[in-house]
């Protein structure tokens, strides 16, 4: 075992990265930090409205003159952070919680500071590669010491072997601190254990080490096992996407990078959506279009973009969001909404834009014999390969986004 141990030693020390509070908390303190963090995560809004009853019965206070003292000793409990490399400080700092609070109406208006905010934001890397997100809602200090020594010393789903004597020097316990294994590991090693698993998605286990393989042997060391729920849930759902698109990708590990750090940041259905947007939409390299649509939020963003402009210059006569099986379902509903229209110009465009359909499906057109076709016929062409239309005339603009799963739409504009 000393032969691994030496092996582990240990590039880590607790101290390079430091974040808690210059005053210690209190129960209240603790209650309302907790409540605090959960809103932020859960309502993504720096700006958070409680009712003065529920912070009384949150904190256990009898009336707003105990709440208000509660705030303002709250106030004056800031948050010190720094983290070194190589001994050399790379940032350090201090964060108020909140930045104000305002009273009216029995409602407590909050505003969390810009810089504890962005702590749990997960597009801010500078905060959350730190793990302060996680730090900060450990009770116990020993928690914090023995989270940071375990994933900054072992690669997640991989195992750490440790010496006891090292492990409670560590975690700032001298060798005669629970000298029986018994009392350690009920006190600390379950405790900080539970905690960890409490706030975040790890499961740790450990296995005891002996002096010699009897057992009334002497503990003299642990092998810690860890794993990542998120990161094993992360893998599957990668694969599950990378399978749809293999096929139109060349760059197979840029891609799966990019499709598995995206996930950890937005989501399954985010990516889901964007994916099969990508997939309906792109034309040219799919690969930039992929990342694009990721990065903008295409399914939600591009076609009501594209139309701002028209919106702003012209008539809006007709708008359709709806599902559609087909695009020949599709292509049904707008014949109707053509030819069902009481403005001339349009029911007169409505057959010339059937034949077109109809010698589309046939597979045959001559654009020169055919000059009222031939808009129609290449918007249409159009719409089938890159499940989008647009038609423009001296009169009206069409606009068509199909998007198979999901809501379509049509957008008929008077110039």
């Amino acid at each position: 075992m000393e032969k691994n141990m030496k092996k582990n030693e240990f590039f880590f020390q607790e101290h390079d990265i430091f974040i808690d509070f210059q005053k210690k908390l209190n129960k209240k303190d603790k209650i309302f930090l907790e409540f605090l963090i959960k809103k932020i995560t859960s309502d993504n809004d720096p700006k958070i409205v409680l009712g003065q009853k529920v912070l009384l019965n949150l904190l256990n206070l009898a009336n707003k003159h105990e709440l208000d003292d509660f705030l303002n000793k709250f106030f004056e409990k800031r948050v010190n952070y720094q983290c070194n490399k190589l001994n050399i400080p790379d940032i350090e700092g201090i964060i108020n919680p909140l930045s104000s609070y305002k009273f009216s109406e029995n409602n407590y208006a909050f505003s969390i500071s810009s810089d504890f905010f962005n702590i749990f934001q997960k597009n801010k890397k500078d905060f959350r590669a730190y793990n302060f997100d996680i730090l900060l809602q450990f009770s116990n200090p020993i928690t914090k010491k023995l989270f940071l020594f375990l994933t900054n010393n072992t690669g997640i789903n991989d195992f750490l072997e440790v010496s006891l004597d090292t492990l409670k020097n560590y975690l700032d316990l001298n060798n005669t601190s629970y000298s029986r294994f018994y009392d350690f590991e009920k006190n600390i090693l379950t405790v900080c254990i539970n905690e960890i698993e409490k706030y975040t998605t790890l499961k740790i286990q450990y296995r005891k080490i002996k002096l010699h393989n009897t057992s009334s042997s002497k503990i003299i060391g642990l092998k810690f096992y860890l794993a990542d729920e998120n990161k094993n849930a992360l893998e599957k759902n990668t694969d599950t996407l990378m399978e749809g698109i293999k096929p139109l990708i060349k760059n197979n590990s840029k891609i799966r990078n990019f499709i598995t750090l995206s996930l950890a940041n937005r989501g399954y259905n985010y990516m889901k959506k964007n994916i099969d947007y990508a997939k309906l939409h792109y034309k040219g390299n799919f690969e930039i279009f992929l990342i694009e649509a990721v990065k903008y939020d295409y399914f939600e963003n591009r076609f009501s973009k594209m139309i701002i402009p028209f919106k702003e210059k012209y008539k809006l006569l007709f708008s359709l969001k709806k599902s559609f099986h087909s695009l020949p379902e599709l292509y049904e509903n707008l014949f109707e909404i053509i030819s069902g229209t009481n403005l001339f110009h349009l029911t007169q465009m409505a057959p010339i834009f059937r034949e077109a359909y109809d010698l589309m499906e046939s597979g045959y057109i001559n654009q020169k014999e055919q000059p009222k076709i031939a808009p129609f016929y290449k918007e249409l062409l159009n719409l089938k390969s890159f499940n989008e239309f647009k038609y423009e005339d001296e009169k009206f603009i069409i606009f068509i986004e199909y998007n198979k799963n999901y809501d379509s739409f049509i957008y008929i504009f008077e110039k």
